[in-house]
């Protein structure tokens, strides 16, 4: 993912097996289309253990500081939490914005 993401864009290790990856100036949709190019760059690669293939998928939630539509990063943090749960609830490896 690190090849996807600009110079200035942080990714780090948020949980367990929880990443974030904070873009500085984007919009909801620029980020929501980067969350997409991350999901299917993940799908399409071919991971091998003990020489037998596995498919590996991610499921991403997005949320972005716009319009002042969240009061603090705490805020933020909750609606991205709550929008990777909504794509893990609906069946995984997908997208989720609002």
């Amino acid at each position: 993912a690190k090849e996807t993401v600009r110079d200035e864009d942080i990714i780090a290790r948020y949980g367990g097996e929880e990443f974030a990856i904070i873009l500085r100036g984007s919009t909801k949709d620029g980020a929501t289309q980067l969350a997409e190019r991350i999901r299917e760059l993940i799908a399409a690669q071919p991971y091998l253990f003990e020489e037998k293939k596995i498919p590996v998928t991610i499921s991403l939630g997005v949320a972005t500081f716009e319009n002042d539509n969240f009061a603090s990063e705490d805020k933020l943090l909750a609606a991205t939490d709550g929008n990777l749960y909504k794509s893990k609830e609906n069946g995984r490896n997908q997208v989720t914005a609002d």
